[in-house]
């Protein structure tokens, strides 16, 4: 993995996938363990600057959850329900609620907002104390909603986010309390 904060991919390319980790809840003590080593893994990687991090089960590669991570806050997103219509693991009406209840914000309706500047993923940022203890913790439950059994071997991709700077930016108007910015990366890097 390259962590080294002198390094930059070329610029003109999306950086690589640094990381590629496979993972069983059950082989780290259920959920509750995955969630541990998945919160330390991402403090480890925070101090090394931004990164975006993909976890996918081997057996189901249209399910995803992912993030991008930044010092004090994190985005998280869950697949949307339109990259899962031609896959046969739609998303239910319990599923949906149940997304709702855990405080994931719902992508448009494509057919209704066709606007790609919206995402198209369940989407929630996160900031302030133990922010990478809930944002993991919700996206280990979210996989379970979406029929993960423990046993299944989850593929976890990290790449740094080298080709852009992140910031938080405060908003209490917000429904998370404010929002993450992405722009070009600053002079010099």
């Amino acid at each position: 993995m390259c962590l080294d904060p002198d390094h930059h991919p070329d610029r003109a390319e999306p950086p690589g996938i640094t990381a590629e980790l496979v993972l069983r809840a059950a082989e780290t003590g259920g959920s509750d363990g995955l969630v541990t080593l998945l919160v330390g893994y991402l403090r480890g990687l925070v101090v090394h600057g931004c990164h975006c991090v993909i976890i996918n089960p081997l057996d189901r590669p249209e399910v995803y959850v992912q993030a991008v991570l930044i010092p004090g806050a994190i985005r998280i997103e869950s697949v949307g329900r339109g990259y899962l219509a031609d896959s046969g693991h739609e998303l239910s009406g319990d599923q949906m609620l149940t997304f709702v209840t855990l405080g994931w914000l719902a992508p448009p309706d494509p057919l209704a907002d066709p606007d790609p500047a919206w995402p198209r993923n369940w989407w929630r940022e996160v900031s302030g104390p133990r922010h990478l203890e809930r944002a993991v913790l919700q996206l280990v439950t979210t996989l379970e909603v979406h029929g993960i059994a423990d046993d299944t071997p989850l593929t976890v991709s990290v790449f740094p986010t080298d080709h852009q700077d992140w910031s938080w930016e405060p908003d209490p108007t917000h429904p998370c309390g404010g929002r993450l910015l992405s722009g070009p990366p600053a002079p010099g890097l």
